[in-house]
């Protein structure tokens, strides 16, 4: 019997309210430009304008390249990623299980008052080897999905329950018998 993939795809609400938000702060930037004030006033608008209007540019064309698509599908052969970085040579990354060592989940959790998102730390066995042959770049960690001290990070920023979907693949992972050297956790 083969075994099925699982797939974890962005949330398309999740991702639209964000959207959402730029767009009202860089309009609010705009109305401040329209309204006659000082040189502070107009100094202000034009940073939230610029600010909140770059980062809805940048949400929107990452946005056609991960919506729709898996971030992540286990399968019986290995992981499949979608890279989110616009820094990323490659589109996905196929990653087979003689490949990989471990699968860390770090759940989303607030520290302070800061907000921490849900990863899934692939371990590789040799990770410049894959970087190599992949054409992954370090740089694109800072935005999503990249490689970074040995692993292979994919970030669930825009996943719905990402804690819940977090667990499922490694139950996922799990269920593999192509993945039973596979050490899984949680932490």
């Amino acid at each position: 019997m083969a075994a099925a993939e699982f797939h974890v795809r962005a949330s398309p609400l999740r991702y639209a309210g964000l959207l959402v938000v730029s767009l009202l702060l860089a309009l609010g930037g705009w109305m401040l430009l329209s309204e006659p004030g000082g040189w502070s006033d107009r100094l202000v608008g034009w940073l939230l304008v610029l600010f909140f209007g770059g980062a809805a540019l940048l949400m929107g064309f990452l946005g056609a390249r991960i919506l729709g698509k898996p971030l992540l599908s286990v399968g019986p052969m290995g992981i499949r990623v979608r890279l989110t970085s616009p820094l990323a040579k490659a589109q996905e990354v196929f990653v087979p299980w003689e490949h990989i060592t471990a699968v860390e989940f770090h759940p989303a959790e607030v520290v302070g008052r800061t907000y921490k998102v849900a990863q899934l730390a692939i371990v590789l066995k040799d990770p410049e080897a894959f970087a190599a042959q992949t054409g992954i770049q370090s740089a694109g960690e800072r935005l999503g999905t990249g490689l970074s001290e040995g692993r292979l990070w994919v970030s669930f920023g825009y996943v719905r329950r990402p804690n819940r979907t977090g667990r499922q693949v490694l139950e996922a992972i799990q269920q593999l018998p192509a993945a039973a050297h596979v050490q899984l956790g949680e932490g």
